[in-house]
This record gives structure tokens, C-alpha cells and sequence, in this order.
């Protein structure tokens, strides 16, 4: 049985009333509590965003807080649905007991696990993806952004693709980037992550990397995509930039060739990190753990220099056996 919080058992009465209400599931993710119910309607997704962030707040803090977090998010749904990005059927953004609560419509399996259980969509989902982002690439002049894994999007019935992680933002609101909850305050820190999030190369480069996570010999599938960019100029561009990366030549080298690769990378490069060793990593039933800690020890975001140096050597412990 799923149990609930009694906060989210009050939440879920402000939503629906006193109707009958299933829990199906429940993900706490590091930026909001996120329910799955289904009702009379139909499945639904509930989503607490910050909310340990905002538990700890006085209740005046926390109001402003939680208009801030509406605010930008609404404005992140308007100005992708505006760039032609197809989102939920339902988004509803609101406030209860002064905290952001977000329901939308559940879309089911999201692309992530679909690839996972079946290959055979893998091609097909990937074009889809790059393709649905087109209006951002042309239009979004780097003031609204991406998160591209492929846990982000799922098919709609008419086998489309729908962009379903709405909350944290990333949009360019009230002068200031949103890019990250929560939102660093360090200015580089925000550049770097304006790059990440923020434009086509940044955007695509988190996909391939959900690829390539899975498996490294997908890397192929990701660049034939690239033919789904509508602009000639941008897609070659692209693919320059794609061919160059330094993990497509990684599986080639010896083993000090690799030690001196990582060595000689700028501190702090984590998209690179990460690539060389989603190269690295044998296929094998303890991958998915293996990946999942790689990306844990190069996550910086938001966190002092002391804790990345900690964090980069964790990741030389954990890809040492496989250089």
C-alpha cells in the first residue's frame, strides 16, 4: 500500500473534495514530492514543488517563495506552449496552505521507461524529441530552456511527443535566469547552466547523454536525429560540434591515454565526465546502478568548492576500475 503524509492527504481533499481518490505512486525527487492518483476521470499527477526547501520557512517567507515558484513556472508553461512545445493536457498551478501544488494530467509511461522496456521505439522517440524542440532552437533566444532527458517526455495517443517536467522552470523571468531549484546564486554557476539548459547544443547534449547513459552504442541513433533540426545552418552546426566531443574517441585510447584525457579536462566539466564514462561502463546488469552514482558525484550545481573536489574525487574512485 502507498501512504501519504497527512499534509498530502489534505492536499489531495483541496483538490478533489471528498471524492474517492486511488494513490498509485509517489517519487520524491530532489526538487518537488511528486503523487500519481487516479479518480473518476482519470490519472492525475500531483506535484509539491520545494517543499522540503519551504517547510523550514517562516510562513511569510514561504507565501513569497511559493509565489515566486508559481509565477516562473507559469510563465516557463506559457512560453514553451507559445514555441510550439506540447505539453500536458492539463497543468493547473495554484497555492494551498502556502505551498506551490501543481496538477496535471498523467500521460502514463514516460520515454524513458518506454525505451527501457522496448527498443524498438528508441528511433523513432529520439526524432520525435529533437523535432518537438525546433520552436525552442529558432525562437527561445536562449530565454527558455530544456531539461532533455528522456524521463521528461511521454507519447501522447496520437504518438506525439509531450513535454511533462513543467516544474523546476527554466525561463528568463522578472530579470533573472531560473535555471536550476534550487536556483544558484553564483553568476557563473548561472552562465554555465544557461549553456547546459538554455541552448540547442546544451539541450541535445543532455539527451545524448540519456542515450548513451543506457547505452553507448546509441550514440549513432542520436546523431542521425540531428536531421530533425529544421535549420540547415544550425543542424550541421550541431553535428560539428557532436562529432568533436571528446568521449567519441575515448573507447580507443589506453589506459593512461584515458587518465590523461580526464586530467586534462577543465574542473567542473561534468557533461564531459559523464560521457566518458557512460562510454567506459560495460553493459551489464549493474550499469544502471554504476551510471546513477556517476551522476550523483558530478552534480555541482549549487554546491561549495570543497564538496566538488569530494564530489570529482568520488567519481575517479568510482570510474578508476574501468579506464
Amino acid at each position: 500500500m502507498t501512504t501519504i503524509s497527512d499534509f498530502e492527504r489534505h492536499v489531495l481533499e483541496q483538490l478533489f473534495g471528498h471524492q474517492a481518490v486511488e494513490v498509485l505512486w509517489i517519487v520524491n525527487s530532489r526538487s518537488a514530492r511528486i503523487v500519481g492518483v487516479r479518480e473518476a476521470r482519470g490519472p492525475w499527477v500531483v506535484k509539491m514543488p520545494g517543499w522540503q526547501t519551504l517547510e523550514i520557512l517562516s510562513e511569510v517567507d514561504r507565501q513569497a517563495g511559493s509565489a515566486t515558484m508559481n509565477q516562473a513556472t507559469a510563465e516557463f508553461h506559457s512560453r514553451l506552449a507559445a514555441l510550439g512545445v506540447r505539453l500536458p493536457d492539463f497543468y493547473q498551478i495554484q497555492e494551498i496552505f502556502s505551498f506551490p501544488v501543481h496538477l496535471s494530467s498523467d500521460h502514463g509511461e514516460d520515454c524513458a521507461a518506454v525505451v527501457r522496456r522496448t527498443h524498438e521505439e528508441l528511433a523513432s522517440i529520439t526524432r520525435k524529441i529533437v523535432r518537438s524542440l525546433n520552436g525552442v532552437f529558432e525562437h527561445g533566444q536562449n530565454k527558455v530552456g530544456v531539461d532533455a532527458r528522456l524521463s521528461n517526455f511521454a507519447l501522447a495517443q496520437d504518438g506525439e511527443i509531450i513535454y511533462i517536467d513543467i516544474f523546476p522552470p527554466l525561463v528568463y523571468h522578472d530579470d533573472q535566469y531560473f535555471v536550476h531549484f534550487p536556483n544558484p546564486t553564483d553568476q557563473e554557476e548561472v552562465d554555465t547552466e544557461i549553456e547546459r539548459k538554455f541552448k540547442p547544443f546544451g539541450i541535445l547534449r543532455r539527451l545524448r547523454f540519456d542515450l548513451l547513459a543506457i547505452n553507448p552504442n546509441w550514440s549513432g541513433i542520436f546523431f542521425e536525429a540531428l536531421d530533425e533540426v529544421d535549420s540547415l545552418i544550425l543542424r550541421q552546426e550541431l553535428k560539428d560540434r557532436f562529432q568533436s566531443l571528446p568521449d567519441q574517441r575515448v573507447r580507443q585510447m589506453d589506459k593512461q591515454q584515458r587518465i590523461d584525457l580526464l586530467n586534462g579536462l577543465p574542473f567542473g566539466d561534468v557533461d564531459t565526465y559523464r560521457e566518458i564514462a557512460a562510454q567506459l561502463i560495460p553493459v551489464s546488469e549493474v550499469r544502471g546502478q554504476v551510471m546513477a552514482q556517476v551522476f550523483a558525484a558530478t552534480s555541482f550545481v549549487g554546491v561549495s568548492d570543497a564538496e566538488r573536489r569530494a564530489r570529482w574525487e568520488k567519481f575517479l574512485q568510482i570510474i578508476d576500475p574501468f579506464l
